[in-house]
This record gives C-alpha cells, structure tokens and sequence, in this order.
C-alpha cells in the first residue's frame, strides 16, 4: 500500500476523531477502509491520530502523476509537444506509436484496449450494468489523460476499483472517439445492406464473413476481441432484463439486445447518416442487428466454426418445435414477429427467458412464456 499522502484540500475535523490539516500538508496513511463510507485513518506530522475523507488526499504516487499530467498539458498548450495520440487518433496511428511488448513485438491491439479488456474479464463479467452505467466525461479524464502520456504500467494499480464501471467506460470512451468506423468508411456501407438483405440465412452470414475479411488487420482483430467479450458476456450476466418506461408501456429488453444497442453504433460511426442513400433509413436499429448476428455467430465469423443455423439442423428439430399462444409483433429488428398457433421452431434458450427462433428464413428473439413447446 502507498503509505504517504499529500492533501489537495483544508479539511477541518468534526470531531476529535478526525484530522485537521491544510491543502499540501503530508498524511501517514494508516488504514483504508472504503467500507466506511470512504474514510481513511492516517497521522499527521505532529503526530496527531485520526479519521479523513480519503477524497481530501492523494497518495504521493497518484499526486506525481497528476502533477506530470498537468505538466504534459500545459505544454500541449504552449504548443511545445504534439497533441497525444492514443484516444482520437487513427487505430494503425496507435499502433504505430504505441512501445513494444516486453519480448519487442507489436501489440496488435491499441494498449488502453488490451488493458481494459483484461480488467474487465477479471472483474467486472459479473457487473450489474455492465456498459449500461454512464459516467461523466470528468471521471474517466484522469485515466483518459495517463493514456495520452503514456504513463499506465500497472493496470490493477492505476485503474480504481472503487468504481468497477470506469474501466469499460473508458473503453467505450476510446471506441466512440475513432475517427473512422470500426467496419472503416469504405465497407459500412455494404455491411448495413447485407445485413438487410432477404438472401437466406446462410448466404447472408457467408457475404459478412467475406466482408470481414476485406477489413484491414488492425481493424478486423479489434472486431473480435470486442465480439468476443459481447459473446461472453451474457452468460455471466445477472441483469438479465432491463425494464424501459415508455408512456404507453413497459418493453422488457434482453441483454444481448441492450449491447447490441450500445456497440452497434460504434460499428459504424455518425458519418453513415448524412450519405443520401441511408437518410430515410433506421441505421442505427439496423446496426444493432448486425451487432446482434455478430455476437450471436462469433463462433461462425471469428472462430472457424459453424453457424448456429447449420450445428441446430444436425439435430432433431422435432424437439425444438413451438406453437405461439398469442399474436407478437417485433418492437425491433432483432426480434421475431409471429401469429397465434403458428408454429416454428427454437434455435436457443437462453436462461434469462429470452429464446432464440426461426421463421423461414428470418431468425429472432421472443419470450419463451409466449409460445407452448411441442412434442417435449
């Protein structure tokens, strides 16, 4: 534990429990129990003993850094260093400018993604929220600004743990401020029509895969580590569903459905919007679904395995076979429409009460309440 502290405020004590002292005075850390409401014991020069809010005080290792932050600023500033070239910047700009692993290969990934990810899977894949928790600007700045310097070394050291939704907003922060789209201007284009076209099913997810591709390396495996995450990630989820309040009704939201709301538009950025062809069109539902057909056939696209569609037509689809109970109109793209008594068929069941269905060619998501199984 980094022992020593430095204060950045005056506090006053309340009590004769608590510690008195001014802004730049140094405190001997003696205990940090964030279970108490974010009060720390420490002891001062004169050897007083007593309580503080730790938010009164940074450690000397966090005050360093700050320090050389705002030192890297004000120079930005005078114009007497290059603007940073971590969050903004292109992807293989990053990748270019970034250090070497320790064995003096290239990290194929940008470093503040690398990071993020690996603390996200050690602790947050069971997070309440998780992405769905907004964060001001100013709470991620700090770790934001250490990326542009370089100065993150120890991931479990720097990032708080405080607050476990810091760390994937600052991967969403990195992910939003790429100048160019992940799926880049030249194709995401052509990935929005092949994800609506009526081709059948197995025709459509070959026609992404080849896109796929075409896309530049550092492109194509930031794509996957980031499907990969998605495709992990709902199955450790305990916020399963998410009720919105509308002034007609509430609509009960899967959790696939509520990344894929999140990351679909990252996908593919805000210029689509303004080209003439896609003006009249919901782009950003139907980059939900694209989402949503990547996280769901990761295995197909990033994995080299089958699709969903072919490993379930090996099996006895007598088994998965429905009757609707009532009639069900889709409130998105990612879900399936259908009419009392008509029968199709279950591709998954997920335990979250959301399942997984075919209608001809069209495959989407219901409530499993809604239909009656046959031939159990």
């Amino acid at each position: 534990m980094d022992r020593l502290g430095i204060a950045i405020n005056n506090y006053t004590g309340q009590s004769e429990n608590e510690l008195t002292f001014k802004e730049r005075d140094l405190i001997m850390i003696l205990g940090q129990f964030d279970d108490q409401g974010g009060w720390w014991q420490g002891l001062t020069i004169d050897s007083k003993k007593g309580w503080f809010p730790k938010d009164y005080i940074l450690t000397f290792k966090q005050y360093h850094k700050q320090k050389k932050i705002y030192e890297f600023k004000k120079k930005i500033q005078d114009q007497e260093l290059p603007k940073p070239k971590i969050f903004g910047n292109q992807l293989d700009a990053v990748l270019m400018n970034q250090p070497s692993l320790p064995n003096k290969t290239r990290n194929p990934l940008p470093n503040v993604v690398t990071d993020t990810l690996g603390y996200i899977r050690k602790h947050c894949m069971d997070l309440e929220d998780l992405f769905l928790h907004a964060l001001p600007d100013q709470e991620i700045g700090n770790l934001r600004a250490l990326y542009d310097v370089q100065l993150i070394k120890n991931v479990d050291e720097e990032f708080p743990t405080n607050n476990l939704h810091v760390v994937p907003n600052l991967l969403l922060d990195y992910l939003q401020k790429l100048p160019s789209p992940l799926l880049t201007t030249n194709y995401t284009k052509e990935f929005l029509n092949k994800q609506r076209s009526n081709n059948t099913y197995e025709s459509k997810l070959f026609s992404i895969k080849s896109l796929i591709q075409l896309l530049p390396i550092e492109n194509r495996v930031l794509l996957k580590v980031i499907m990969e995450l998605l495709h992990d990630l709902v199955p450790h989820s305990t916020d399963i569903e998410k009720i919105i309040n509308s002034n007609l009704n509430n609509i009960k939201i899967s959790k696939k459905t509520q990344l894929s709301q999140i990351f679909g538009p990252i996908l593919i950025g805000s210029q689509i919007t303004k080209h003439k062809n896609f003006q009249d069109r919901d782009v950003y539902g139907e980059s939900s679904a694209l989402c949503l057909l990547l996280m769901n056939e990761y295995n197909y696209f990033f994995a080299g395995g089958e699709s969903l569609d072919s490993k379930k037509g090996k099996e006895s689809s007598t088994k998965k076979a429905v009757k609707a109970l009532m009639d069900y109109n889709a409130d998105d793209e990612s879900e399936l429409s259908f009419k009392k008594d008509q029968r199709f068929f279950v591709i998954t069941k997920d335990e979250d009460g959301w399942w997984e269905g075919k209608i001809g060619e069209q495959i989407g998501l219901f409530q499993g309440w809604m239909v009656e199984e046959l031939n159990k």
